[in-house]
């Protein structure tokens, strides 16, 4: 048996049968780790030195649960991005926490994720909403581990099924023309022969207002409605100075009056 060079650690097998690795971890402090077998004890060894080099915590904490680590993670993230895709981010954690939310963070596995996604999946989620939930947990896990509270993002090993191709489909000119012509009295006439004619998204259709620009060539889109619970924000989108929407730009989406959601235009128009 070849000898371990030196500050490599020892490993050695106890009188109860285990194998103990001794890695220095300072002057005079040692770190004791245990396996049943030597290969594993040495695997354990060279994933301790691993962390040390990176500065990371030899033992990282156990009492940690994924579900713990997902709910600071989403506080951090509520300010950094758009409303939608929190309220998405937060539908797919709860998902996540109801098939592995009680694991300790650190002992989190591929393996264990892939069988979360089989359960899921057996419960009659579809491949697009695991393929959106293994988009949030490798994205959440990916800043865990830039936090050093683990070694590895463990869902770069996970296998998810394949994002399934979207099949769009549009109106032919003859069904538009019908589409229009029906319209002719309703007051949101002007916005179909918009989206009509144009490919813009229903959001920034809503999103337009008169605009003095003598120096702009072209009509560009800067705004887009976005629902927020029970109030419509606009979004300014590609903004030139980056400045963000201001409190003026929020307008209630009830009452009298207040100007069409998405959500409630799509109804008008028989598609939502």
């Amino acid at each position: 048996m070849t000898r371990r060079a030196r500050g490599a650690g020892a490993v050695f097998q106890r009188a109860d049968g285990r194998w103990e690795a001794q890695l220095r971890i300072g002057p005079s402090r040692r770190r004791s780790l245990y396996a049943p077998t030597r290969p594993d004890v040495i695997a354990k060894l060279e994933k301790a030195r691993w962390s040390m080099a990176l500065g990371l915590p030899v033992r990282m904490p156990v009492t940690r649960t994924l579900a713990d680590f997902l709910s600071d993670w989403l506080e951090v993230t509520k300010g950094r991005v758009r409303y939608s895709t929190f309220r998405n981010y937060d539908f797919n954690v709860r998902r996540i926490n109801s098939e592995l939310g009680t694991i300790p963070l650190c002992r989190l596995t591929a393996p264990t994720i892939q069988d979360a996604y089989g359960r899921l999946h057996l419960e009659g989620v579809g491949d697009a909403g695991i393929h959106q939930l293994h988009r949030t947990l490798h994205r959440a896990l990916g800043q865990a581990f830039k936090w050093g509270l683990i070694p590895q993002n463990p869902t770069a090993l996970v296998l998810p099924p394949r994002r399934p191709r979207r099949q769009m489909s549009a109106l032919t000119a003859e069904e538009l023309s019908r589409l229009l012509d029906s319209a002719q009295d309703d007051r949101l006439h002007a916005l179909w022969v918009l989206l009509g004619t144009t490919g813009m998204r229903l959001g920034e259709a809503l999103g337009l207002g008169w605009v003095r620009r003598p120096t702009e060539r072209a009509p560009a889109v800067r705004h887009t409605w976005v629902a927020a619970a029970s109030w419509r924000r606009l979004r300014l989108r590609r903004a030139e100075d980056g400045r963000q929407p201001a409190d003026g730009d929020a307008q209630p989406a009830r009452g009298r009056g207040a100007p069409p959601t998405p959500s409630s235009s799509a109804r008008r128009a028989g598609v939502g």
